[in-house]
Formats: structure tokens, C-alpha cells, sequence
């Protein structure tokens, strides 16, 4: 009883650091061969700006294509990716109030990043309202 047990509890912890990064990634170096490191990576920061105002943009969504790194915006426009993976990417923008960015990001040094990204708003066209009223007479012979 006490070994299904044990087996439960390293399941839960292994669950538990799974989502914060504390497991290491086993890589393989150029020969195939397994090793306990981790592969190097770096922390993307940065603020999300409205282009002509300069106000800060809350719940943009950033991400950087090809890997599972991801964040929103906060009410100051401010965002951070940790953990992503050395390498050359693209980092995309979105807002449904703005015109979608991408940015180029070079991550081959073992530095943190700090960008500000600036937006430009969409503009929405609409028709204007149609009102139509009936007269009094012609509502009371409905």
C-alpha cells in the first residue's frame, strides 16, 4: 500500500514543477547523446504603445511564432515572456482595436530583451443608423 502511494506523490510533484520550469530538459549534443542540461534561454520583456498617442495598450497579445511562449499586455501595457528558447523569431502583436505587428528578434546572445512595440489603431467605418417613424394614424390602424 505504502508503494502506490509513494508513486502518487512523486506524480504530484512532478505535476507541480512541470508547469514552472523547475524539471531540467534532457537535449542531445551534436553526437546523439543525451545530456542533463537544459537549453540556454532568455527573458523577452517589454510595453505596448498606441503609435500616435503613446499611450500604454492593455491586453495586446504577444507571442513569438514557432515556439509556445506567449503573454498579454497588463493595464500598463507591460509584458514578459520568460523561458524562451535562444534562436532567431518573430515576435507578433495583437489587439481587435489594432493593426497587427511583428517584430523580427534576434535571441543568440544570452541577454534579456526590453522592446517597446509600438501600434497603430484601426480605423472602423459604419453606416450611419436609418430611422423610420410612422405617423400616429398609422400605428392606430394596426
Amino acid at each position: 500500500m505504502a508503494a502506490p502511494l509513494r508513486a502518487l506523490a512523486l506524480l504530484a510533484i512532478w505535476f507541480t514543477a512541470l508547469p514552472l520550469g523547475l524539471l531540467a530538459h534532457a537535449t542531445q549534443n551534436s553526437d546523439g547523446a543525451t545530456t542533463g542540461r537544459s537549453e540556454p534561454t532568455v527573458t523577452v520583456r517589454g510595453v505596448v504603445r498606441d503609435q500616435e498617442t503613446g499611450a500604454a495598450i492593455p491586453d495586446v497579445i504577444v507571442r513569438i511564432t514557432g515556439t509556445q511562449s506567449s503573454a498579454a499586455s497588463d493595464a500598463s501595457g507591460r509584458f514578459s515572456m520568460f523561458g524562451v528558447p535562444r534562436g532567431t523569431w518573430q515576435m507578433e502583436a495583437t489587439h481587435a482595436a489594432y493593426a497587427s505587428v511583428v517584430v523580427d528578434l534576434d535571441l543568440t546572445r544570452p541577454r534579456d530583451v526590453d522592446l517597446e512595440v509600438q501600434m497603430q489603431s484601426k480605423s472602423f467605418e459604419i453606416d450611419a443608423p436609418v430611422v423610420e417613424a410612422d405617423t400616429r394614424s398609422e400605428l392606430e390602424r394596426r
